[in-house]
C-alpha cells in the first residue's frame, strides 16, 4: 500500500512540474504546435564567453532542432541556410569556425549530409557549470 501511495505522489509530482512548466504557458499553445527546441540556460549564460557569436550561436540553435535524443543531428547546409536566411556558404564558415574553436566535430557522410557532433560543447559548457569563473 505505501508503495502505491508513494508512485500516485511521484505521479502528481511529474504532472505538477509538467504543468508549471508547460511550454505554451511561456508562449502560446498556437506557437509550440509544430515543436519547440530546448536550450539550456548555461549556454546562453557561456556562449559569449566562450567566443561564441551571435551567428554561431543561431546555429547551434538550428542544430538543436533536429536533435531529438542522444544521436547526432544531419540537418542540410541548406535547410539551414534557408531557415537563417544567409548562403549555404556562410553556413559552412559558421560551423567551421566553430571547429576551429573546438566545439563542435562534423562527420562527413559520403552522399549524405553531414552529421553535427555537439559534444565538445557540451563538454565544454559542462566545465564551465562545474568550475564558474569569478565574474
Amino acid at each position: 500500500m505505501i508503495e502505491q501511495e508513494v508512485v500516485v505522489t511521484q505521479q502528481k509530482a511529474v504532472a505538477t512540474r509538467k504543468s508549471k512548466w508547460d511550454i505554451s504557458k511561456r508562449w502560446t499553445p498556437a506557437l509550440v504546435l509544430d515543436g519547440f527546441t530546448p536550450i539550456p540556460a548555461a549556454f546562453l549564460e557561456h556562449y559569449g564567453s566562450m567566443g561564441i557569436t551571435s551567428a554561431e550561436a543561431m546555429l547551434i540553435v538550428h542544430l538543436m532542432s533536429h536533435k531529438w535524443d542522444e544521436k547526432n543531428p544531419y540537418p542540410t547546409f541548406g535547410r539551414i541556410a534557408n531557415r537563417m536566411r544567409i548562403s549555404e556558404t556562410a553556413v559552412r564558415g559558421h560551423a567551421r569556425s566553430l571547429e576551429n574553436k573546438k566545439l563542435l566535430k562534423r562527420i562527413t557522410r559520403p552522399g549524405r549530409s553531414n552529421e553535427f557532433d555537439l559534444r565538445p560543447l557540451f563538454e565544454r559548457l559542462e566545465k564551465m557549470q562545474l568550475f564558474p569563473k569569478p565574474k
